[in-house]
């Protein structure tokens, strides 16, 4: 099974349709759940930033299916385009709780209930933004931290938890686009980015824990 954070649109609706196309089951969260769901998916209300729905999420998803193979931390905020002078903090409180501290809840439950697997895959999803060295992120600097954050925390989870056969990855694409609104200069297409993390959930290789996506590839 995979669980699938912020699945109910955008990148996350793209990617439970490659993983359901790929046979895995479904949990999808949220915090608005669809009011259609496919026939054996199973979803549950989710919001991120608070721990206790995390702590029942987690336990909810392992009741129904025993086990979960991937965790996909796919929900976040977006403070981009505001300045640091023009940013609330109630946005700076939003953009870091769910960007950052949710997807840190999720997976220290997640690790907590699925070490004793002996197998389990943690999978996020950071930005080109987050990047050492990326230009013109200017009025990004809170998105940009918080997926910078991702991306270091994925690495030093990776060395904590493959001890237990267990690997951390995260996935840093540019800016990714659905393929039925007007075309965005250099951007990759939602389902291009949830075909190259389903092949990192499906990836034997414990040496990498980084995946940049650019749009030629």
């Amino acid at each position: 099974a995979v669980m699938i954070t912020g699945a109910a649109r955008g990148f996350g609706k793209s990617l439970v349709q490659k993983f359901r196309a790929d046979e895995y089951q479904i949990f999808g969260t949220a915090r608005v759940v669809p009011e259609k769901i496919e026939q054996g998916d199973v979803w549950h209300k989710l919001d991120v930033s608070i721990y206790e729905h995390c702590v029942e999420a987690i336990e909810f998803g392992f009741e129904q299916f025993g086990r979960i193979d991937v965790l996909v931390n796919n929900a976040s905020a977006y403070t981009g385009g505001a300045t640091i002078a023009e940013i609330s903090k109630e946005d700076i409180d939003s953009e870091l709780d769910t960007t950052l501290r949710g997807p840190m809840y999720l997976s220290k439950l997640y690790v907590e209930r699925a070490r004793s697997q002996g197998f389990g895959k943690i999978i996020f999803v950071s930005s080109i933004a987050g990047l050492e060295g990326e230009l013109e992120c200017g009025s990004y600097s809170i998105y940009a931290a918080a997926k910078a954050g991702l991306i270091r925390f994925t690495e030093t989870l990776n060395e904590d938890i493959q001890k237990f056969g267990m690997q951390a990855h995260v996935l840093v694409p540019c800016s990714m686009q659905d393929l039925n609104t007007s075309p965005i200069e250099d951007a990759i297409s939602y389902n291009a980015a949830a075909h190259q993390l389903l092949e990192i959930a499906k990836s034997t290789n414990n040496s990498v824990f980084k995946t940049v996506l650019r749009p030629n590839i």
